[in-house]
């Protein structure tokens, strides 16, 4: 533990930190007085933020540690940057992940193509059942058959190539924000030979793959802002199918499956049960034409309150989570 080291978590995607969260990140939370006596962090309701004169010192210490990181942008959210930060600390602290390597990132933009408006993307129908409007599109099909899903082929088109074939039909880029994305690369020594191509920038291959948000009360209230949230993720599916990494997204290469799920995170247990009990009557039309996909909900009361550390994250999600979307029938 040192003051450096205490610095050094307001790393990227990390920019704010209470005496609470440092703890649970296993450093000595009196540092952050410290720095803030050096001018080097603020602080502002309980929540710590670098100053510029602490960007530029983190910069000039991760340096000198060879440690490979940036120091994180301003936060506008003060109170949501901090329930991310404690739920990717939180799930860290859960499970060993014997043999494989954890990685979280906080607050990661998903980009795919195509961006559809979110009318063109799907529908709400009388029953309160999604209909996914952007399958029987043109690009769609037309992305389908020129670049197959399962073609296997040494060469991946660049994010330049893939920008000018979109941009000649007249589509740009989309995006989805994730609270947390957790990845975890089981046995990770054996698919060391295989390099992931340039434009996987996200790092997917031969990852497990959890996309963690809150959830929005809205969604009771309005379903088709949730029903948007889920076919942009179908989106990012397809992209990630048909145009980063054929034929090894869903298989890798040694016949292994690779999960996506897309999870929804609550305070309580109570809410968890809710979006449940909700949306789990919908499981086949919520994942739809984006199978095999997992939709699950979990709450940071479970989390925090699970009383042992699991060997691995298919152990821990299986008994505090709830299955509202399942690919695979548990055993399957």
């Amino acid at each position: 533990m040192s003051r450096e080291n205490v610095l050094l978590l307001f790393s990227k995607g990390y920019p704010c930190w209470n005496e609470e969260l440092v703890d649970l990140a296993g450093e000595n939370p009196t540092f952050l007085q410290d720095l803030k006596g050096r001018e080097l962090l603020v602080k502002e309701n309980g929540t710590y933020s670098l100053t510029p004169a602490g960007r530029n010192a983190f910069t000039e210490i991760a340096r000198e540690y060879y440690y490979d990181a940036t120091p994180a942008d301003p936060a506008e959210d003060h109170g949501k940057e901090l329930l991310k930060c404690r739920l990717s600390l939180l799930l860290n602290r859960s499970f060993v992940g014997r043999w494989g390597v954890k990685n979280f990132h906080v607050g990661q933009r998903l980009s795919y193509y195509p961006g559809l408006k979110n009318g063109d993307i799907c529908s709400i129908s009388p029953s309160k059942k999604p209909r996914w409007l952007y399958n029987e599109m043109a690009i769609i099909k037309e992305i389908r058959e020129t670049f197959p899903q399962n073609r296997q082929t040494d060469r991946h088109p660049s994010i330049q190539e893939i920008k000018g074939w979109m941009v000649e039909r007249g589509m740009e880029a989309g995006s989805l924000e994730i609270d947390v994305l957790f990845l975890h690369y089981c046995d990770f020594v054996h698919y060391m030979h295989k390099v992931a191509p340039a434009s996987d920038t996200l790092k997917l291959l031969h990852a497990d793959r959890f996309y963690m948000n809150f959830v929005r009360k809205e969604f009771y209230d309005d379903p088709l802002q949730l029903f948007q949230d889920i076919g942009k993720f179908h989106l990012f599916l397809l992209y990630y199918r048909h145009l980063i990494l054929p034929g090894n997204f869903d298989i890798d290469i040694h016949e292994q499956g690779n999960l996506n799920a897309l999870m929804y995170i609550t305070e309580t247990e109570e809410e968890a049960i809710r979006f449940y009990e909700t949306f789990s009557p919908l499981a086949e039309e919520l994942t739809g034409p984006a199978n095999p996909m997992d939709i699950w909900s979990m709450s940071m009361e479970a989390i925090e309150n699970h009383p042992m550390k699991e060997d691995s994250h298919f152990d821990f999600f299986a008994k505090i989570g709830h299955r509202v979307a399942i690919t695979y029938p548990p055993g399957g």
